[in-house]
C-alpha cells in the first residue's frame, strides 16, 4: 500500500491517500505523476493539482481555482485558448448511436479535449446541449436526440461534468465505454443505482471491487431476491464475477469486467456489468476501493 500524504498550502489541512500497489500511477516523462484533490479548501470548494515524484512526496501544489480557469467565461487569468487542448478522440467499444450522437469533454485541469463520439444519424433529430461543472474546470456538449426530456439531459450531464472534475487520475481507457454507457440510461432520471454505476465506470481503471466467502455465499442462496429479474444463465455468469473478485487486492474493475468475458460464451454489456455490481455494493455483498483524499482529523 503506498501512502500520499500533504498539507494544502492554502486551507492548511492534511489529506491523505492509501492506493493500493497495483494502482498507482506510472511516473512521467518529467519525473512526476499528476494528481488532482478537489476538496473544502479555505473559503469554498477548490481544486488542488498536486506534482508527486518517484518516492510518494508530493512536490508542488497548484490551486486551479475558478477564477483562474480559462478566459472564455469572463474570467481574470487567461489561459491557452481553446485551440491549444490536446485533442484525444476516443474510439467507443459496445456503442450504437441513437439517444446519443455526440459527445466532447474539455478538461480544463489535464489540458485536454476527449472527442468521444460524433455519429450523427440523419432520420434521428438531435439538439446541442451545454454543460459545465461547479467549477468550471470540465465542459460537455452532448448531441441528444430531441426525444429524451431535457430534464433528464440535463441532470446526467450535469453528474457527468461534477463526477468528471473529482476525479483523482482520468485514465483514458475507461472513455472508450462513456457514450455505450450513457446511450443505455439517457432514456431516464439516474437514480442511486445509476449514480453509483457512473462512478464504477469513471473510476474503473483506478479502482479494485472485492467480495469473499461469505459474500459469494449469501449471493448463492438469495440470487433470486437480490436480483429478481435474471435469469439462470446471467446468475451463473454473475457468480462466475464475484469468484473473480473473491479476496480480489490486484485486479481492476475493468480487468475483471474483461476476465469475465474470456470465461463466457455470450456477449455481456459494460452497462449491464457495472449495473451488476451496483447492484451488489448496494446489497453490501461487494466492495469498492478506489482512489480517494481524505483529510486526516487534527
Amino acid at each position: 500500500m503506498t501512502i500520499i500524504t500533504y498539507q494544502c498550502n492554502f486551507c492548511g489541512k492534511k489529506r491523505t491517500m492509501e492506493i493500493p500497489s497495483e494502482l498507482v500511477v506510472k511516473i512521467g516523462a518529467e519525473g512526476l505523476t499528476t494528481y488532482v484533490d478537489v476538496h473544502d479548501c479555505k473559503d469554498s470548494l477548490d481544486a488542488i493539482i498536486l506534482y508527486v515524484d518517484e518516492d510518494f512526496n508530493v512536490r508542488s501544489q497548484v490551486q486551479a481555482k475558478q477564477k483562474e480557469k480559462k478566459q472564455e467565461i469572463g474570467l481574470n487569468i487567461p489561459m491557452p485558448k481553446k485551440s491549444e487542448l490536446r485533442k484525444v478522440f476516443i474510439d467507443s467499444i459496445g456503442y450504437s448511436p441513437f439517444n446519443l450522437q455526440g459527445l466532447k469533454i474539455k478538461d480544463y485541469l489535464r489540458q485536454t479535449q476527449y472527442i468521444i463520439e460524433e455519429k450523427v444519424i440523419a432520420k434521428v433529430k438531435s439538439k446541442e446541449h451545454k454543460y459545465v461543472s461547479r467549477l468550471g474546470f470540465i465542459e460537455i456538449t452532448a448531441l441528444v436526440s430531441v426525444e429524451i426530456d431535457k430534464d433528464i439531459v440535463d441532470t446526467w450531464f450535469t453528474q457527468l461534468a461534477n463526477s468528471f472534475e473529482s476525479l483523482v487520475v482520468l485514465d483514458e481507457e475507461m472513455l472508450h465505454y462513456v457514450a455505450t454507457f450513457l446511450e443505455t440510461r439517457l432514456d431516464s432520471s439516474p437514480q442511486i443505482r445509476q449514480l453509483l454505476e457512473l462512478d464504477l465506470l469513471l473510476n474503473s481503471t483506478i479502482s479494485i471491487i472485492y467480495s469473499n466467502e461469505t459474500t459469494i455465499e449469501i449471493y448463492q442462496k438469495n440470487w433470486r431476491e437480490i436480483i429478481p429479474e435474471i435469469d439462470l444463465t446471467t446468475h451463473r455468469i454473475y457468480k462466475k464475477l464475484f469468484i473473480l473478485a473473491k479476496d480480489n487486492s490486484s485486479k481492476k474493475l475493468l480487468e475483471i469486467y474483461n476476465l469475465l468475458l474470456e470465461q463466457i460464451t455470450i456477449n455481456l454489456p459494460f452497462p449491464a456489468f457495472l449495473q451488476a455490481c451496483a447492484t451488489f455494493i448496494m446489497n453490501g455483498l461487494m466492495i469498492i476501493n478506489k482512489m480517494k483524499f481524505v483529510t486526516i482529523p487534527l
